[in-house]
């Protein structure tokens, strides 16, 4: 790990900021996969080093190479047979790391070759990036480099330049044969020579590895460009997705000179792309005998952005091919293919500049009257974003010319310009790993009704399943309904399994059954105002008790046993709810309380010597008893008539009756029918009458007049009883109120008169 890299891993681990970050340089860390374990239970990436990595950090795995070519020396060399798994490609998050093993959180979704040269490159995630000078990518070097990825879930600035041009696959290398055997009879045109043969020059890299044996020659290697073959050809461009440009001849000035008529092919663009990544292909090298051929130029690199929100001001987002130098003589190499630019964003502010060009061919500069064959322009490179207006260069490598000669005019000698490449707005978006592991994870979550508890199964597996529910009995089912007999506290267990492993979830759960609301009350009749009292008979376990009392006063309650009047008739409801930790249960007696109206006893009465008549006034009564103070009978007729027997006071009952109550009156009455007498008889004036204190008698007669005083039932009140001639005083102020009859006697007349003590 090199110093820039070494500092922007540490920035990554240590500061995850939501503050802006300034990047320049690389921050990416790659590492090559050695072995690749994918299944249903686990993705295990063993890799050669892990000490870059870190969990939970985003990763991208990628296969660089693997195809299949077409080996026969004709025309079909190089052609694709079987892709196999070069430039497969996912984004996936780290779960954790065991020595040299890289464990993923989820499934792979592609399957990959190690053979093929796979890698696992860091993917870091910032919040806001601001880049300032360049940022970049480590060189794909045969193994590993060339992918520069990155997330940002902010805002990216571009105050500099984001470049991975030249950073791809590479071209082929010049290499001087010790001997040059060529003559102008035998044309060298075979498309495939072993390493270090003087009739052929290096292929360049592309998606299908160097084949030992036919590392030299005129035969393109997939998307790499074919190297110039002997006498001085140009090398062929490098391929993306689409051909890469053919070298140009070197024309001799004489008859008998070695012609190189067969300059290198250039690099076959990449038909099965969908899902895939690729490096620009390698252009290849310019044959080379006297040491001044050139190298052909490295593809562009692979840029992988997601991003919020992109500002780019002035700066460019670039994965170019290289151009080889310029040549002083034999064959000049071909350009590198433009690489791969994956874009996804939500917006762009402002224009951006995006551009994955092919390298120009190479040039050369003829000494004297050689006319030498300039290199292939390679192909223009890829660009997809989820854009449906981005605008980009895809344009394709010119070919490189052949300056300076004496016996030919400047110019390509037959060279090719690389095609342009491809821009794919509104692409599929980045694959990333998506599928969960089928390792057991047992989870569930359930409710509770009463007794009976519904479970439901949140486990990641829907088979291997067995349930404990705690009261002994076991179940299969996945989502099972559950009823418990009994209140408790139970502990469910869910056990799942498969080939993977086996886990468990433990939840305790609690059965409370809700109470059952019952009351009484003391009554449920009567006359206003009524008084009742309630009391609780609800079992079970219990929170809060809640009364509605239709009618009443208090008109709720949250009492034991509450007493509540009602001060109006009517029919009212009581309901009763009885709350607790398992539930609620509610009581309620319709048309429970009956109060009426009490009744009102009255009544008048009109006497008429030994009879009386009784007037009933009573109101709210349904039925009546009078008792009449005479004898035990009684009646209850609504006015009665009652002939009392003998004089006397009396008193008078009358019970009025409602329909749950009654009330009663009673009042006094004084008969006094005794016939009396004419006062005028003897001569006698009494008066007054009513009095309270004084009764003056007077009579004319000078004889002795005797006097007697009687109570109505004829007890005689001897106090009072007298003797007197001509006028006397009585005093009664002693007689309690009432009637009372006066006796008086003259010589044998007899006489009664009734007198009313007030």
């Amino acid at each position: 790990m090199n110093k820039i890299q070494l500092t922007y891993f540490l920035l990554i681990l240590v500061f995850p900021l939501t503050a802006q970050v300034q990047l320049s340089g690389v921050v990416n860390n790659y590492t090559k996969v050695t072995a690749i374990e994918n299944d249903v239970c686990q993705s295990r990436i063993t890799v050669q080093n892990t000490g870059a990595f870190v969990e939970v950090n985003r990763v991208v795995l990628i296969q660089m190479q693997g195809a299949i070519i077409d080996e026969s020396n004709s025309a079909s060399y190089g052609d694709v047979t079987n892709i196999g798994s070069a430039g497969l490609y996912e984004i996936h998050e780290i779960d954790y790391i065991d020595g040299q093993d890289v464990f993923l959180t989820k499934q792979l979704v592609n399957d990959y070759e190690v053979s093929g040269n796979v890698q696992l490159v860091s993917m870091p995630t910032f919040d806001n990036v601001n880049v300032v000078g360049t940022l970049t990518a480590t060189a794909w070097d045969g193994n590993v480099g060339g992918v520069l990825a990155m997330k940002i879930d902010g805002q990216l600035v571009l105050d500099g330049t984001i470049d991975v041009s030249e950073l791809g696959f590479r071209g082929g290398v010049t290499n001087t044969a010790a001997n040059n055997n060529c003559t102008w009879l035998f044309q060298q045109n075979d498309f495939h020579y072993n390493f270090g043969n003087w009739r052929g020059a290096a292929k360049g890299e592309g998606i299908a590895a160097i084949i030992t044996g036919k590392e030299f020659g005129k035969g393109a290697q997939a998307n790499g460009g074919g190297g110039g073959n002997d006498h001085n050809a140009g090398g062929g461009g490098g391929a993306n997705v689409t051909n890469g440009g053919t070298g140009g001849e070197n024309f001799e000035p004489t008859t008998f000179g070695c012609q190189g008529s067969h300059p290198g092919v250039g690099g076959k663009g990449i038909s099965n792309s969908q899902n895939r990544l690729f490096l620009g292909g390698g252009g290849g090298a310019g044959h080379d005998n006297n040491g001044v051929g050139t190298d052909g130029g490295a593809g562009g690199g692979i840029i992988i952005l997601q991003i919020n929100e992109l500002v780019p001001d002035t700066f460019s987002i670039k994965a170019n091919g290289g151009s080889p130098t310029d040549g002083g003589g034999d064959g000049g190499g071909g350009g590198g293919a433009g690489g791969t630019i994956l874009l996804e964003f939500q917006n762009v502010i402002g224009a951006i500049d995006i551009e994955a060009m092919g390298g120009k061919g190479g040039i050369v500069n003829n000494p004297g009257e050689r006319c030498f064959g300039p290199g292939g322009g390679g192909s223009g490179g890829r660009i997809m974003t989820n854009s449906n207006s981005i605008s980009a260069t895809t344009i394709g490598g010119l070919a490189g010319l052949t300056v300076g000669s004496t016996s030919c005019s400047d110019g390509t000698n037959g060279a090719q310009n690389g095609t342009a490449g491809n821009l794919e707005n509104n692409t599929t978006p980045a694959i990333v790993g998506i599928e969960d592991f089928l390792i057991p994870n047992a989870d569930f979550n359930f409710v509770v009704n009463m007794g009976e508890v519904t479970f439901t199964n949140l486990s990641n597996i829907n088979s291997g399943i067995i349930w404990f529910l705690g009261d002994g009995t076991t179940s299969n089912i996945l989502n099972p309904i559950h009823s418990y007999s009994q209140e408790g506290t139970y502990e469910v267990q869910l056990i799942v399994s498969n080939a993977c492993g086996t886990d468990t979830a433990t939840q305790m759960v609690e059965i409370i059954f809700p109470p059952t609301a019952s009351l009484e009350f003391s009554v449920s009749e009567g006359c206003a105002p009524l008084t009742i009292d309630y009391n609780n008979l609800s079992t079970g376990s219990i929170n809060l008790l809640s009364w509605t009392f239709e009618g009443g006063n208090p008109n709720t309650s949250n009492a034991t046993s509450p007493q509540v009047t009602y001060e109006n008739s009517g029919v009212f409801d009581v309901q009763l709810i009885a709350e607790g930790a398992g539930g609620n249960d509610t009581v309620l007696l319709e048309d429970a309380v009956v109060v009426v109206e009490a009744p009102v006893a009255n009544f008048d009465f009109v006497i008429d010597g030994s009879m009386v008549t009784f007037t009933n006034n009573s109101s709210n009564a349904i039925d009546y008893i009078w008792s009449f103070g005479d004898t035990s009978s009684t009646t209850n007729i609504v006015d009665p008539t009652h002939q009392y027997d003998t004089p006397g006071t009396y008193v008078v009952t009358l019970t009025a009756f409602a329909e749950y109550c009654d009330t009663t009156i009673t009042q006094t009455i004084v008969l006094d029918f005794v016939d009396v007498e004419d006062l005028e008889k003897l001569n006698i004036k009494i008066y007054p009458n009513p009095t309270n204190q004084f009764v003056f008698i007077e009579t004319e007669s000078e004889s002795t007049t005797e006097l007697k005083v009687q109570t109505v039932d004829g007890k005689e009140i001897s106090k009072l009883a007298d003797e007197f001639s001509n006028d006397y005083t009585l005093d009664v102020s002693a007689l309690p109120s009432g009637v009372y009859f006066l006796t008086l006697r003259q010589e044998g007349e007899e006489v009664k008169y009734r007198l009313v003590k007030m």
